[in-house]
């Protein structure tokens, strides 16, 4: 991936945090339709890769309008650290790319090159 396409995949990649509950946080990406046309497929990561993060107990993808919804445990995690872990995981899936073919791996070989970036990242949260 080359500087311009990094800093695409930044802006795109970069969601509005919506408070909606005190368990409960929106990820809200604008540019999600196109999202949806480059990434259909690996959609389902974004809300993996929030599941990594201690005290995040599930995240949900609307595929409609383009919210990931984060139920966490306020006693362990909160909106602001959400986010710093959301932008971890698209900096860890840059440095991946720059390992790996994200696009043509097996899904597994995918998953791990970017938990090699992004779990060292874990005390820091």
């Amino acid at each position: 991936m080359n500087f311009i396409e990094k800093a695409l995949v930044r802006k795109v990649l970069r969601p509005q945090v919506l408070t909606v509950g005190e368990e409960l946080v929106d990820l809200k990406f604008d540019q999600f339709d196109l999202i949806r046309k480059h990434a259909g497929s690996y959609l389902h990561y974004l809300g993996d890769v929030m599941t990594y993060l201690p005290g995040v107990q599930s995240a949900d993808l609307n595929e409609q309008d383009g919210a990931l919804s984060v139920h966490y445990d306020n006693t362990r995690t909160d909106p602001r650290k959400i986010s710093k872990w959301f932008d971890s995981a698209v900096e860890a899936g840059i440095k991946a790319s720059d390992e790996i073919d994200l696009i043509h791996s097996e899904p597994d070989l995918v998953v791990g090159a970017i938990k090699k970036h992004l779990f060292p990242l874990l005390s820091d949260f």
